[in-house]
């Protein structure tokens, strides 16, 4: 093989690690859009139910639970406005990356 010919296959090879990079990171966005609607589903059904802030908190770890999002009761923050309740959900979520692993810190969150 002449040297035009691997640097061409070199940059495929990376263009392909690239695409599989991204691939692999899109997922996690994803599932957090995901939830986030969820999050917003949750607050419109139930925004004049009068809830407490523990109520919320926990309505919104439930939402998590059934995403398989790993959040805990201390990454739930709870704001209960006159125009409604507002919800943020911080968590943290592992992708492994071939030899690589990335920590992603997400964030959903709704309500006004």
């Amino acid at each position: 093989m002449n040297t035009r010919s691997l640097r061409v296959a070199a940059g495929v090879a990376v263009l392909l690690a690239a695409l599989g990079a991204m691939a692999s990171l899109s997922v996690p966005y994803w599932e957090n859009r995901q939830f986030e609607e969820d999050l917003s589903a949750l607050v419109a059904r139930n925004s004049a139910s009068g809830w407490t802030a523990d109520r919320w908190r926990q309505s919104a770890l439930e939402v998590a639970a059934r995403r398989g999002v790993p959040a805990a009761a201390s990454a739930v923050r709870v704001e209960l406005r006159p125009t409604g309740p507002r919800l943020e959900v911080r968590y943290q979520k592992n992708v492994d990356l071939f030899v690589y692993s990335v920590r992603l810190h997400l964030r959903a969150k709704s309500g006004s």
